[in-house]
């Protein structure tokens, strides 16, 4: 995979990006930055070195947001960051960009810290080995910071919960759902971009047919998009809709224990109702090696830690686990471990996983969390 590294010069910082063997230069791409296409972009300037390819930014008058942050977090300051570069990648999609070279790290986004302007970087590349999905970006930040103790902090509640219901990442989703945590209007879609979708997709339909009245309990539909959702979302995964009815309480502890108890239920309940796919389908599980207990890996973002309000299975008597360790994440049949930047690292058949980078694993597979021994398998 490509080497990123960043380093201060006096005033500036300069992002170095080399190239891997599997990497190649995106010409269009690189046209439309030293063009300016977009404004929310640095500028950036490739050249050869030795046998190498190295991309170049250097940025002046502006800060990473890992130092912007380095204090405590309003919701303000929060919110409106998550907005900017939420809409920064709407305008990349617009333009053709691919989204999955953006530079998303802390690092490597910048702010200017009088005007609050975003500016980001973006490589561009073809096979980009260094490429972080944003939900996993997105859905580690607030694990990084510390939030104002004076402010209600329900928000981050709310902005985990999304990123734990999700199913794909949409930006346009996300600034929607983010304007409405901030309390700003919303550019509503135009009619035509949702009329395809306001309908209710088969599987809602069946799951209807099947439970009846007890579909509350396990589904909801967007009004606005049709998207599906389970019972405890409260914004739309795709629109970034609000679901909850206007009055309705949500205390933090509400929503904290939501997660918890209603979260699994609706999960455990969805899969069972899927009767005609339950046959061909496979169940994941890990096995802890101290205890042999086996844990059922029932979610598509299954989080191992020591929290107890964020982690799908704890660890509680283990402190060389970190709070937030590990997610094990199910695509499209394929399962992946992630390791959430841990003190002690995350291993797989005895190889050490990079930080937020996704390692695909198989049966039979052993993963280490610090010292904590587990096997993954299938049960098909």
């Amino acid at each position: 995979m490509g080497k990123i590294s960043v380093s201060r010069n006096s005033d500036k910082y300069i992002v170095s990006n080399t190239l891997s063997p599997q990497e190649e230069i995106n010409e269009l791409e690189l046209i439309a930055i030293d063009e300016a296409a977009l404004d929310g972009l640095l500028p950036i300037i490739a050249e050869q070195k030795s046998k190498d390819i190295v991309i170049r930014c250097s940025v002046a008058g502006l800060i990473p947001l890992r130092i912007y942050f380095e204090g405590v977090t309003t919701k303000k300051m929060f919110l409106d960051v998550m907005a900017k570069i939420a809409a920064l990648m709407k305008d990349c999609e617009k333009n053709m960009m691919s989204l999955s070279n953006l530079a998303l790290s802390l690092d490597y986004i910048f702010i200017e810290p009088t005007v609050k302007s975003v500016r980001c970087i973006l490589w561009p590349l073809t096979n980009n080995q260094s490429a972080q999905t944003p939900s996993a970006f997105f859905g580690d930040i607030p694990f990084g910071l510390v939030f104002s103790k004076r402010e209600d902090n329900e928000y981050v509640v709310e902005y985990l919960r999304y990123f734990r219901m999700m199913t794909r990442f949409s930006a346009s989703g996300f600034e929607r759902f983010i304007l409405e945590l901030s309390g700003k209007p919303s550019l509503a879609p135009a009619a035509s971009e949702f009329d395809a979708l306001n309908a209710p997709s088969a599987r809602a339909v069946a799951l209807r047919a099947d439970v009846g009245s007890k579909n509350d309990l396990t589904i909801k539909i967007c009004k606005k998009c049709g998207n599906e959702l389970f019972e405890a979302a409260k914004f739309c995964t795709i629109c970034g809709t609000s679901l909850v009815a206007p009055g309705a309480p949500r205390s933090s502890g509400e929503l904290n224990r939501d997660i918890m108890r209603r979260g699994e239920e609706a999960y455990d309940a969805t899969t069972v109702l899927e009767t005609d796919e339950r046959e061909h389908k496979a169940f994941p599980y890990l096995v802890r090696e101290k205890t042999k207990e086996t844990i059922s890996v029932d979610k598509p973002h299954f989080r191992i830690g020591t929290n107890q309000a964020y982690s799908d299975f704890v660890i509680s008597d283990n402190n060389t686990v970190s709070r937030s360790h590990a997610d094990i994440i199910t695509k499209e049949g394929r399962y992946y471990i992630i390791d959430r930047n841990s003190t002690n690292k995350t291993y797989v058949d005895g190889r050490v996983v990079e930080a937020r980078r996704e390692v695909e694993i198989f049966p039979g597979a052993k993963l280490r969390l610090s010292d904590e021994e587990f096997t993954f398998d299938i049960d098909i």
